[in-house]
């Protein structure tokens, strides 16, 4: 099917540039779609589903520095196993009767749920993944506030900012972040 999908494609640089990307990484993005949902039948389901998006972003793709399209690759293909698994975790939700009494009594935490627990772990990853394609000067920002909770005036010294100026390059910072995630697919504001 993704074969046919490609062979559709009007403009034929754009096909060949799929058909090279299909052809150099679909055994990885299988791996990965497998690694998550251990299913072949759903990672073959999930590698389409996300060849799909990909062609629909080929313009975007073909801006990407060849050395970070891998990774851009495979965000994708666990962003659309993430999805999956959230729709079968919905699909099979419990369903309460009116008989059961006190039923609420011996549902599963929310928290402590494996498949949201996976997801977080999932989104984590991603975050790890997706937080160097930040320009620097944005990452070492969040990093000093975020992470090692440097006071405003500390970081703007050491990164020659304006003491008044830093709460608007951190906001900056924090867009580009969040607009990086969401592009990902990993963070719905």
């Amino acid at each position: 099917m993704i074969s046919m999908l490609i062979a559709g494609m009007e403009n034929d640089f754009e096909r060949i540039f799929m058909e090279n990307i299909y052809k150099k990484f679909n055994s990885e993005m299988k791996y990965k779609a497998l690694s998550i949902v251990g299913n072949e039948n759903d990672a073959e389901e999930i590698v389409q589903e996300s060849f799909i998006k990909l062609i629909r972003k080929v313009d975007t793709l073909m801006r990407i520095d060849e050395m970070k399209l891998p990774a851009y690759l495979i965000i994708t293909v666990k962003n659309t196993a993430i999805n999956f698994v959230k729709h079968k975790s919905y699909e099979n939700g419990f369903v309460l009767t009116s008989d059961e009494k006190d039923a609420a009594e011996w549902l599963p935490d929310e928290e402590n749920i494996p498949e949201l627990l996976y997801l977080r772990k999932e989104e984590l990853e991603t975050l790890v993944e997706v937080l160097p394609l930040l320009p620097e000067r944005d990452l070492k920002l969040l990093e000093a506030k975020y992470v090692l909770n440097m006071p405003s005036e500390e970081i703007a010294k050491q990164f020659g900012i304006a003491p008044g100026s830093i709460r608007t390059y951190i906001m900056r910072a924090r867009k580009k972040a969040q607009a990086l995630f969401q592009k990902e697919g990993i963070i719905h504001v």
